[in-house]
């Protein structure tokens, strides 16, 4: 449906296998390419996508009475013994689980961002966990 009328909708699966592509190669090319064949969104769709979607914020439930909540954090060393330094590789992720779950759907809206938007929802945005 997608290939036959491009901007009447956003397939999910299309958006999907485009922010995956991203992810992976980060070719421009591949994602046009797939694009024109009718495989995939656009570089351009993909990288709002990616914009709006971090522009969205987190999803936690704001009412935590009666919840139990684990935060799980962990780290990764990669290449950490070469012989310039150079190379190496040092991640963190947390994670946080809430029982009991919920079931919460985030839309992400498709929006035109600027660079300012981006600095302003920056400053103002408050840590959703306060020691």
């Amino acid at each position: 449906m997608q290939a036959t009328r491009p901007r009447s909708l956003i397939a999910p699966l299309q958006l999907g296998l485009g922010v995956q592509m991203h992810h992976h190669f980060g070719s421009k090319f591949l994602l046009d390419t797939l694009y024109q064949l009718g495989f995939s969104s656009s570089y351009k769709e993909v990288q709002k996508h990616g914009v709006n979607s971090a522009l969205q914020g987190d999803d936690s439930p704001q009412d935590l009475e009666g919840r139990c909540i684990q935060h799980v954090a962990d780290n990764v060393d990669h290449n950490i013994r070469t012989l310039d330094g150079h190379g190496t590789f040092h991640g963190m992720g947390i994670i946080a689980g809430i029982t009991p779950g919920y079931n919460h759907k985030t839309i992400v809206q498709r929006l035109n961002v600027s660079l300012d938007d981006i600095k302003t929802n920056r400053e103002n945005r408050s840590p959703s966990i306060q020691l």
